[in-house]
């Protein structure tokens, strides 16, 4: 096992000198430097300093806060969060409203396909298993779009101003 012994009836100097025991039962002597009056403090400066940033950020939290308060305006009815603008409700509580609207108001079996189909195609396009084409009329940027929502990954590409075009056709193939 290791220890150190210090000398401390030694004088302070820069430097203070070490004696450390090996478990070989070896002596190392070694020195490390001992702060001067001055580190010393600055050291306490630092620290005060410190103490005064983890105030003065504290007091910038809290007037960010009123800073908020004065941006988003008025707390919901809810008191739990603060409305955005032209809205009437917080955002917490507009989700809320949004899961029992669509609770009370289910997909119906083609919505729910087709949702399934185009999700389906963004994953798809995610993992690179699809790659983006450009519009098949025109050239330009395209969106998939699907003939039949039972084959997912069977998609044409279209640009918004192409597809209007293409769907006489499309109701003419079914």
């Amino acid at each position: 096992m290791s220890y150190v012994t210090n000398s401390d009836d030694l004088p302070r100097t820069p430097w203070r000198p070490v004696t450390v025991v090996l478990d070989s039962g070896e002596f190392a002597a070694s020195q490390i430097p001992v702060p001067s009056l001055r580190q010393r403090e600055l050291i306490s400066k630092s620290n005060e300093e410190a103490a005064e940033l983890r105030k003065s950020a504290a007091q910038q939290a809290e007037d960010d806060a009123q800073r908020e308060i004065a941006i988003m305006g008025e707390t919901c009815r809810c008191g739990r969060g603060y409305k955005m603008d032209r809205q009437r409700v917080c955002l917490l509580c507009h989700n809320e409203y949004q899961k029992k609207w669509i609770a009370a108001h289910p997909l119906t079996p083609m919505q729910r396909l087709r949702n399934l189909a185009r999700s389906q195609v963004h994953k798809a396009i995610k993992r690179g298993e699809i790659i983006p084409q450009s519009c098949e009329i025109c050239g330009e940027r395209a969106h998939p779009y699907h003939h039949d929502y039972s084959k997912p990954k069977h998609v044409r590409w279209f640009c918004r101003a192409c597809h209007p075009r293409f769907m006489p056709m499309a109701r003419d193939l079914i």
